[in-house]
C-alpha cells in the first residue's frame, strides 16, 4: 500500500462537557451487556470498571532481549531499557503473527469481570500501529504476516458484546523520522511533522472503527496549541469521546492519576485511576513473579472499592503474550474479581461517592435511584462495630447485602451512628458489604463548621474543604490545583448577613462563583480602596538552607519527605539520606541561581524567629513550579511554566520559632529564584451581595473555579459572612 503524509485542515470548535438488581445476582446475570446513558461528564461515573489492554510488538519478547532479562523499567518500553537499535526492534514486526488473538474471548473476559468498557493500545511509545494506516508502514496490517486490523476485530467484539470501546493513542513515537530521541522521561517536544502525523492518525482512528468512548493520549509534551489541535479534531469527528487528561495543557475530559496512583484528596472532576496488574509492567512480562491470584483478585477488589468510594473509575490492565493469549494468571484474577462483583456489585454499579467518602477500613456509597447505602468494609473492625459520623436521615433497617433477612444492631450516641456487624461473614477477598436504607437522598453532618466569632462568619484557606484538579504541560510538571472551596456555616442567629471578600493583588482578576445556600454569585475580583498590610516587627531571620537536588522522580507534585516537625539540622526525606546545607551567597531580594537541569527539583529551608503572632507578606519569583509550607503547612502550590512569575504569600507566623519549605521544580530553562520577605502590599475588599440565615440550620458555602481544570489561584484570600446591621 502505498503511504503518504496527509495535511489536515479542520475548523475549531469550542466544546467543553465539563436498575436495581436482585440481592444476590447470578453469575450469569453478572455477566449482561451493560445499557449506558451517553457518555458526557455527568455520566462519567457510570464507567465504574474498565479494561485496558497493552499489546504489541513488546509482547514479543516479554521482557528478555538477546537471553537478557531487563528489569529496568516496564517492558512495553524495552526498546528504551535494554537499548534495542531502532532497526533491529522494528524488525520484531516479521515475526508478528498472534496465532492465539481472539477479541471475543478478551471481551467475554471483560464482561465476567463486570467490566463496562476496553481500552487498547492502539499505538505505543515504540510507534508501531495495531490498525491499518495510510500514514505509515509500520503498522499490523502492511508490515507483520498477520496481515488483520486488530483495531477493528476488537472494535467489532466489544460491539457484539455491549461494551464500550476506547483507544490508547501515544504522542511521542520511536518510530517515527520526526520523532524525538529515545529519553528517560519520555515527555519530549511534538515536532511539526510528527504533530501533523499524530492528526492524521487520530483522524483514522476516530473514522473507521465506529464509536469511540474515550481517547487516551498519553505521554509528550505538545505545546498548548499542539493540545488545542488534538482537543478539537477529536470533538469535531466524535464529540462524545472523552478524552484523557494526559492530552495535557488543560485540554482533557477526565484526569487521568499517575501509573497506579490512588488521590490522597477530594478532586471535583471525572477522574480516573489506571492500575496494571504489577507496578512493574503494563505490557507481557514473561518471568514476571506472580503469586497467588485470589490475592492479587483481592488487593484489585479493594482498590476498586475505594476508587469507586472516592467517585472514580478503575481502570485495570492485563498484558497478552506476543501469541495474543491473556495470561491465564490475569485471566484467572479477573474471574474471582467478576465472582466478587456477581454478588456485590450493586455497592460499585448504579452508585455514587457521598461526602462520608473513604475510610482506612473501607468505602460507603450511595443509590443512584433508591435510598440506599452500601458500606463496603475491607478490614475487620476488632469490636465487631462500625460507625458513620454524621449520618442524618432516618434508617428504616440496614443488613447484610448476602443475606437480607439478618436485621444488623444500631445504636446512637449524638451524630454517630454505629452498626453491630458482628453477624456479617467476610468473605474470601477479606470484604462484607452492609446495605443501610434511609429515608430520602444520603445526607452527612459536616465534620467541621464554621462557627461566628462576634456574630461574622470567617472562611478562608485554613478552615476549607478543598477539592483539587490535576493539571500540567506533561508527566513530570503534574500538580494539584485547588478548583473548589467548601464551607458549611452553623448558623447561630437569624438575620440578613452581607458577604464580604478580601484578597490582595495575588488574587486580582480572578473569576469564579460563589455560592451561599441557594444563592448565587458570579463574581469577578478586582483591585479596591487598598487597606496596607503593615509590615511585622522583631523578626529574625534564619540561614538560607538547601537540600541536595532530585534529578529523577522529580514529578512537581512528589514531595519527597515528611514536612511536619521538621529540623533542618537532621537528615530528612523518606530514606533519610538528604540533608541542609547552609549557603552564604543567598541575598535576600536577589536573584539566586539554582543550576538545576531540565527535570529538576531543589528544596529549600528557612527558619525565622517572631516575638509574637502576626502576618508577613513574602514575594517568591520564579518559573516553572513553586511551593511553599509553613510548619508542615501548604500555603503555596503553583504550576506556571516559563515565563517566570511573582507570587505574593500572606505567611502567618507564630510566636516563637517558624520553619519553612520552598520546593523550586525546573522544567526547562532557566532556574533562577527570587525571595523577598517582609514586603509591603495591599489588601483588597469587595461586598459581594446579602444573605438570609435562620438560626439552628447549616448552610453550604461553596466556590468554583470558572471550569473543572481552571486554578481558583487564591493565596490570600478570605470570605466573612457579616451582619448586615454591624456594617
Amino acid at each position: 500500500m502505498s503511504k503518504k503524509l496527509l495535511l489536515i485542515s479542520f475548523a475549531t470548535i469550542l466544546l467543553f462537557q465539563c436498575t436495581s438488581t436482585p440481592d444476590r445476582p447470578s453469575a450469569s446475570e453478572a455477566t449482561e451487556a451493560v445499557t449506558m446513558p451517553q457518555f458526557d461528564q455527568s455520566t462519567w461515573g457510570a464507567r465504574k470498571f474498565s479494561m485496558f489492554i497493552h499489546w504489541g510488538l513488546y509482547s514479543i519478547p516479554g521482557g528478555v532481549w538477546k537471553g537478557k532479562q531487563i528489569e529496568k523499567g516496564y517492558s512495553e518500553q524495552i526498546q528504551a531499557h535494554a537499548a534495542i537499535p531502532k532497526d533491529e526492534y522494528a524488525a520484531l514486526a516479521k515475526q508478528f503473527n498472534p496465532s492465539k488473538w481472539d477479541p471475543d474471548h478478551i471481551v467475554q473476559i471483560a464482561k465476567q469481570a463486570g467490566m463496562q468498557s476496553i481500552v487498547f493500545t492502539a499505538k505505543h511509545h515504540d510507534g508501531f500501529c495495531l490498525f491499518a494506516s495510510n500514514e505509515t508502514d509500520f503498522d499490523v496490517v502492511d508490515g507483520t504476516p498477520f496481515g488483520r486490523d486488530v483495531v477493528k476485530e476488537l472494535a467489532d467484539a466489544c460491539a457484539r458484546g455491549g461494551l464500550k470501546f476506547g483507544l490508547y493513542y501515544s504522542l511521542i513515537d520511536w518510530h517515527h523520522p520526526a520523532g524525538s530521541p529515545i529519553s528517560n522521561s519520555n515527555s519530549d517536544p511534538i515536532n511539526p511533522d510528527l504533530h501533523a502525523y499524530n492528526l492524521a492518525q487520530v483522524r483514522e482512528l476516530l473514522t473507521n472503527y465506529g464509536p469511540i468512548d474515550q481517547l487516551w493520549f498519553d505521554m509528550g509534551a505538545p505545546t498548548p496549541e499542539q493540545s488545542n489541535d488534538y482537543r478539537d479534531l477529536v470533538k469535531s469527528l466524535q464529540p462524545d469521546c472523552q478524552i484523557s487528561s494526559r492530552v495535557w495543557n488543560q485540554d482533557g475530559d477526565f484526569y487521568v492519576m499517575g501509573d497506579n496512583q490512588y488521590p490522597e484528596v477530594s478532586i471535583d472532576a471525572p477522574w480516573q485511576v489506571p492500575a496494571s496488574m504489577f507496578d512493574e509492567t503494563w505490557g507481557y512480562r514473561s518471568w514476571q513473579k506472580r503469586g497467588d491470584p485470589l490475592a492479587k483478585a483481592a488487593e484489585k477488589v479493594h482498590s476498586l472499592v475505594r476508587v469507586a468510594g472516592s467517585g472514580g473509575v478503575y481502570l485495570l490492565n492485563i498484558g497478552p503474550d506476543g501469541n495474543g493469549s491473556v495470561v491465564p494468571f490475569e485471566e484467572k484474577v479477573l474471574q474471582e474479581m467478576g465472582q466478587w462483583i456477581s454478588y456485590n456489585g450493586q455497592a460499585i454499579f448504579d452508585t455514587k461517592a457521598t461526602t462520608f467518602g473513604v475510610r482506612t477500613w473501607g468505602a460507603v456509597t450511595a443509590a443512584n435511584e433508591s435510598s440506599k447505602l452500601y458500606v463496603t468494609i475491607l478490614e475487620h473492625p476488632q469490636d465487631g462495630k462500625v460507625s458513620l459520623y454524621g449520618l442524618q436521615n432516618q434508617i428504616a433497617r440496614a443488613y447484610p447485602l448476602a443475606d437480607p433477612s439478618i436485621e444488623l444492631p444500631i445504636s446512637k450516641q449524638g451524630k454517630n451512628v454505629t452498626f453491630d456487624i458482628t453477624p456479617m461473614v467476610f468473605d474470601s477477598m477479606g470484604t462484607t458489604v452492609m446495605v443501610v436504607e434511609i429515608g430520602g437522598t444520603a445526607d452527612f453532618y459536616p465534620l467541621r463548621t464554621v462557627i461566628p466569632k462576634a456574630e461574622t462568619y470567617t472562611m478562608d484557606l485554613k478552615n476549607a474543604k478543598s477539592f483539587k484538579a490535576y493539571v500540567g504541560d506533561k508527566y513530570q510538571s503534574i500538580t494539584e490545583v485547588n478548583n473548589c472551596l467548601q464551607w458549611f456555616l452553623q448558623s447561630t442567629k437569624s438575620g440578613n448577613y452581607a458577604i464580604r471578600l478580601s484578597y490582595t493583588n495575588e488574587e486580582v482578576g480572578r473569576n469564579f462563583t460563589l455560592k451561599v445556600g441557594e444563592n448565587t454569585f458570579p463574581l469577578t475580583l478586582e483591585k479596591s480602596e487598598p487597606e496596607e498590610i503593615p509590615a511585622p516587627s522583631g523578626i529574625a531571620f534564619g540561614n538560607f538552607l538547601l537540600a541536595e537536588p532530585i534529578y529523577e522522580d522529580a514529578s512537581f507534585s512528589t514531595i519527597h519527605g515528611v514536612l511536619y516537625n521538621l529540623a533542618y539540622s537532621r537528615p530528612w526525606g523518606y530514606d533519610g539520606s538528604r540533608t541542609f546545607v547552609e549557603n552564604p551567597d543567598w541575598e535576600q531580594g536577589k536573584p539566586f541561581d539554582l543550576h538545576l537541569p531540565d527535570v529538576g527539583s531543589q528544596y529549600i529551608g528557612f527558619s525565622m524567629f517572631s516575638p509574637t503572632d502576626q502576618i508577613m507578606m513574602s514575594t517568591i519569583t520564579a518559573d516553572d513550579g513553586v511551593a511553599l509550607w509553613v510548619g508542615g503547612r501548604k500555603l503555596l502550590e503553583s504550576f506556571a511554566p516559563a515565563p517566570e512569575r511573582t507570587y505574593l504569600v500572606e505567611i502567618p507566623l507564630e510566636q516563637g520559632n517558624n520553619q519553612m519549605m520552598f520546593k523550586f521544580y525546573n522544567s526547562k530553562g532557566p532556574s533562577e529564584v527570587t525571595i523577598q520577605h517582609d514586603v509591603v502590599a495591599a489588601r483588597y475588599h469587595k461586598t459581594a451581595g446579602n444573605v438570609n440565615l435562620q438560626e439552628g440550620t447549616i448552610v453550604p458555602v461553596e466556590i468554583r473555579a470558572s471550569s473543572p481544570f481552571a486554578d481558583l489561584g487564591f493565596v490570600n484570600f478570605m470570605l466573612e459572612v457579616v451582619p448586615v446591621d454591624n456594617l
